[in-house]
């Protein structure tokens, strides 16, 4: 059975582009930047929460969700989209 998609990042006029360019630091100037997984817990120690329609995707939403380390282990990221308007419909 298929399903229908409530939301996606990548739309508009560069769908189908699939890369990480559009996001924060997933532009060529950054994206290849070694060390970046190992600072995406200072630049979002709460992980990413994302409102649609409220956040902006070029800085709310790294191009990468990895692991980031804490004191004395590793913590999978969280991402977080909220929305009232797709649960409306």
């Amino acid at each position: 059975m298929a399903t229908r998609a409530l939301w996606q990042t990548n739309v508009g006029d560069w769908l189908p582009d699939r890369t990480g360019g559009k996001f924060y630091k997933g532009d060529p100037a950054n994206y290849w930047l070694w060390g970046w997984y190992v600072r995406y817990g200072d630049l979002f120690p709460n992980d990413i929460t994302y409102t649609i329609g409220k956040s902006d995707y070029h800085k709310d939403w790294f191009f990468e969700q990895v692991p980031h380390a804490l004191s004395d282990a590793w913590k999978n990221p969280a991402q977080r989209i909220r929305s009232t308007s797709l649960l409306a419909g």
